[in-house]
């Protein structure tokens, strides 16, 4: 909120301010009568007092002295007038108090003030803009290219299929139906056992639905399943879904005092290897 809406608000402010500064310069709300004085009674020297009649300065008036008169140089007050942006032309006919400098200064600062407006403005508006389109439509953006090497091509390729560690055998049991996957998809290689030693599926057990009499194999009550297309082609890849399995939600045990009680819910995991046509 801070950095798009405050800041540019922040930037606004300054500039609009810096501009009406300039112009009131110098400050004092008197403009020149281009006449001396010419009433003898202002001769002499004079004590300027402050609200609580304390004198803070002493003046001395000749009849060579100019004289000067009241006029508004707050451009902000004006009346019956808009003075924006802060520009020369606003000083009202006959009052005018700039310099000639000043009056070149002040347009910069005023033009620039309402350029920065109409900028922060215009920034406000395209990201609001960009947000809400956002709402109705995706924003990913990939990034880096195409390497053009077949997943499956890679040698130190892997996937997530679900396991379960007991303390009873050197690698994990595989949690999954692994039929169709091959098997340099595993993180891990037992070089005097094949894979299917581990299949839970292949081990004495017995599982428990909701009724505790109801017997069901494993393999339906909690394993998973994970399915290798090691050369899937593009048009293919937004078609094919998962093969989903019902998880049941009764208790079940495992025969052979496996350690296979974090085993309770596995989901369907398929792995699409994606291999450009």
């Amino acid at each position: 909120m801070s950095r798009k809406y405050f800041s540019p608000t922040a930037v606004i402010a300054m500039a609009v301010i810096s501009s009406y500064s300039w112009t009131g310069f110098p400050y004092d709300n008197l403009c020149e009568t281009n006449e001396t004085v010419n009433d003898s009674s202002y001769y002499g020297r004079h004590n300027i007092t402050a609200a609580d009649n304390s004198t803070f300065a002493i003046v001395t008036v000749g009849p060579r002295d100019e004289t000067y008169r009241y006029c508004l140089q707050d451009l902000i007050r004006m009346p019956n007038v808009i003075a924006f942006p802060a520009l020369p032309v606003w000083q009202p006919e006959g009052d005018e108090w700039m310099t000639s400098d000043q009056e070149h200064l002040t347009s910069v600062y005023g033009w620039t003030s309402l350029g920065i407006i109409c900028l922060v403005l215009l920034l406000i508006i395209l990201s609001t803009l960009v947000r809400a389109r956002n709402l109705f439509r995706g924003t990913y953006d990939p990034t880096g290219r195409d390497m053009e090497v077949n997943f499956s091509d890679v040698p130190s390729i892997s996937s997530y299929i679900p396991e379960v560690h007991s303390a009873m055998f050197t690698y994990p049991l595989l949690a999954a139906d692994i039929d169709d996957i091959g098997e340099e998809l595993f993180e891990w290689e037992d070089s005097d056992r094949p894979y299917a030693y581990y299949d839970l599926r292949e081990m004495p057990r017995t599982c428990f639905a909701e009724q505790q009499s109801l017997k069901m194999p494993v393999r339906q009550c909690f394993l998973g399943h994970v399915t290798g297309h090691p050369n899937l082609p593009h048009r293919l890849l937004k078609t094919v879904k998962a093969k989903q399995r019902r998880l049941l939600e009764a208790p079940f045990s495992v025969l052979l005092s496996l350690d296979l009680c974090n085993l309770a819910r596995l989901s369907s995991v398929v792995l699409y290897l994606h291999s450009p046509e």
